[in-house]
This record gives C-alpha cells, sequence and structure tokens, in this order.
C-alpha cells in the first residue's frame, strides 16, 4: 500500500436527505457558490479518475492487458489497441532483462510510480479524457527486439503501420470499432511517439517500506532509472527533440549496445526525469499548436441531447447540471449535500483530505 493511497478514509457524515439543501438555497449565491462549482469539479475530478486509474493499471498489468512485442515487425493486434495508443507521447518498453526470469511479470511498482510522476507534472489535475497518459506499455518477449538497434527498427515498423492503419480509419477508407465512439476524432496518435521511446530495461528488488509501513512512490521514481532513445524521426514537431536541458541529470548508460547508435541519441536518467522530460516536450507541442485541443468535428450542427443529467463532457458541464434544480433529483441531492458538508467540515477546523491525491486507485495488492 502506497502512502497516497488512502484519500477516503475520512469522508463527511453528511445527511443525505436533503438537508443541507436549505430553502432560500444560499449556496447558489456568493461567496459560496464559487466555491461550490469548484468543489464540485473536484468531486467529478475524483470520480472520473477512478475509473481512469483502474482502466490503466489493467493496461499495464503484464498478466492480464499489456501488449507485447513478438518481433521485429510487430502488428497492431487491433484497433481498440490502435485507439488506447493515441493521446501519448511515447511508448514504453520493457526489455525481458527488467521482467521475473520466470513469469515474465512486470512489476507494478512502476506504473504507480509513473502514473504519480505524471500527475504532480500536471499538478495533481491532468486532462484525462480520451486515454490520454504519459505513455502506451509494451512487454518485449524473446522472439522481440533485444537491442537498441532491434528495438527502433521494431518501433518505427508499428508507428508506421498504426498512422497508416490510423489515417485510413479516420479518411473513411475502413469502417473501425474507433468510429463508435461520439468522441472518435479526439483520439490522435501524437507525432511525439514516433520521435522519443522508453526502454525499461532494469529489475530492482521491491522497495523497504518506511518506518509507518507505506511504501514511498517518490523515492522509489527516483531510484529506478530508464533509457531515453530518439528516433530521428521529428516530422509534424515543432522542433527536434534533444537531451541538452537533461544532460546534467545522465547516468551510465550501462548497455553494450548503446555505441550502436549516436551517442547523442541516448541517455539514460532516473524514471522521474524521463517522465518529467517527455510529459514537458508534449506541453511543448500542444503549445505551439494553433489548436492543442481540437474542436470537436462530431455533429457539430447538432445541439447534444443529454438523456441523463450526469451525460457531460467536462467537469464545467458536470457543476452546472447537479445545481441546476438539485432538489428535483436524489442524486444531485447526495453530491451536493456530499460537498456541502466538506465545507461545513472545514470550517469547522475538522481534516478533510482534498479528493484529488494521486494514488488511491490502487489497492496495496498492486504494489
Amino acid at each position: 500500500m502506497s502512502r497516497d493511497q488512502d484519500i477516503m478514509s475520512s469522508q463527511p457524515s453528511a445527511n443525505f436527505e436533503g438537508a443541507a439543501l436549505s430553502a432560500n438555497d444560499q449556496y447558489l449565491e456568493e461567496p459560496l457558490a464559487t466555491r461550490v462549482r469548484a468543489d464540485l469539479k473536484k468531486h467529478y475530478f475524483a470520480v472520473q479518475e477512478g475509473a481512469y486509474g483502474a482502466d490503466l493499471k489493467y493496461l499495464w498489468s503484464s498478466d492480464v492487458w499489456m501488449s507485447a512485442i513478438t518481433s521485429l515487425t510487430p502488428e497492431i493486434s487491433n484497433d481498440r489497441t490502435l485507439q488506447i495508443m493515441c493521446n501519448r507521447p511515447t511508448f514504453f518498453y520493457w526489455a525481458m532483462s527488467a521482467q521475473d526470469p520466470e513469469t515474465g511479470a512486470c512489476t507494478r511498482m512502476v506504473f504507480a510510480d509513473v502514473y504519480k510522476a505524471w500527475f504532480r507534472c500536471h499538478d495533481n489535475l491532468p486532462d484525462i479524457r480520451y486515454d490520454r497518459f504519459f505513455a502506451f506499455p509494451f512487454r518485449i518477449t524473446s522472439a522481440g527486439p533485444q537491442t537498441i538497434r532491434e528495438l527502433l527498427q521494431a518501433h518505427a515498423y508499428m508507428c508506421d503501420r498504426a498512422f497508416s492503419r490510423m489515417e485510413s480509419i479516420r479518411s473513411g477508407e475502413v469502417s473501425s470499432i474507433i468510429c463508435q465512439g461520439k468522441h472518435w476524432r479526439r483520439f490522435n496518435l501524437l507525432p511525439l511517439c514516433r520521435a522519443i521511446v522508453v526502454l525499461y530495461d532494469e529489475r530492482l528488488d521491491h522497495p523497504e517500506r518506511e518506518s509507518d509501513g507505506y511504501l514511498s512512490l517518490d523515492k522509489d521514481v527516483d531510484r529506478r532509472t530508464a533509457v531515453l532513445i530518439l528516433t530521428g524521426h521529428n516530422s509534424g514537431l515543432s522542433a527536434p527533440v534533444d537531451f541538452d536541458s537533461i544532460r546534467s541529470s545522465a547516468l551510465p548508460i550501462a548497455r553494450d549496445d548503446a555505441d550502436t547508435i549516436d551517442a547523442s541519441s541516448v541517455i539514460r536518467v532516473s524514471l522521474k526525469t524521463a517522465v518529467q522530460f517527455i510529459t514537458k516536450l508534449q506541453q511543448r507541442e500542444e503549445s505551439a499548436s494553433s489548436s492543442p485541443k481540437p474542436v470537436e468535428l462530431d455533429n457539430l450542427d447538432e445541439p447534444r441531447k443529454r438523456i441523463l443529467w450526469e451525460d457531460v463532457d467536462n467537469a464545467d458541464e458536470y457543476a452546472e447540471a447537479v445545481l441546476d434544480r438539485p432538489h428535483e433529483s436524489r442524486d444531485k441531492q447526495l453530491v451536493l449535500n456530499y460537498v456541502l458538508e466538506r465545507i461545513e467540515m472545514e470550517k469547522r477546523g475538522e481534516v478533510v483530505l482534498p479528493e484529488t491525491v494521486i494514488g488511491h486507485h490502487w489497492p496495496g495488492s498492486w504494489v
């Protein structure tokens, strides 16, 4: 169990029968209204992160969903996998040397480390819509690439296939399950994933627990290392990628095959530095883009029809939906009373744990 896991241990004991909803709707008046809307948005994010974190855990679980690289010419198994590869600035390749030699398992601590580090790069409130995350993981098998040069070859082949397939889908040339979602055009393979890859190649012992019995993800992400490799494919980027900004953080490469490629194209750094560096690169690309968050192209001429009040696309819509005639819905009353009671607890000086602290969605057995 990580220290960050125990987020919801202190819950407000709100009266969920509507007592907190006063007749004069004071929660709609300033200054309380601003605070209520802000807390409703945080609540929305916490709920969304619950499902998001659970999905990612399975994707990064080597014995459940993690995709395997079984040749030097790897194919994308299906369009659902292709969709999940979208909106991720790099691919995370798990070398055999980092896997359990008997079972091929990949330690779940790495996912926990990456998850928290990536959230911190976004002040713990990243945009997690449309499967956005730091990387898509691949487990390399004995039939897959074993050297850096072979990895670059396999990566280039897979990217060519993936980008070609996605272009055929977007142009309407082929039909795909990807097109079934109302926001399917929001899923894009990012140019940066062709330019840089992460190779995780060290198998470390499980970390020691702290004196309080918890594992420290902050310490663990610093002790783990990864090899970052530039592919030389900078098409579609605002500027070429180089390692100049992190040269001072470089660690010994400790790989016999590193001298088979340009020395300026490979570097070993802490896993924390790797996450921060690639996240900053993607933020650079989004800032340089004329439309970093593209306008929704689906059904632009049709007003969106909301079937249920919670059928919303973002935190702002969620807050307004809850505040729209909350007396008419018990579910809205539950949510609003929960938020109001947390505010009252804070006024009374009681400890109220924030809903958006990262790490509470993996059970102790995961790490």
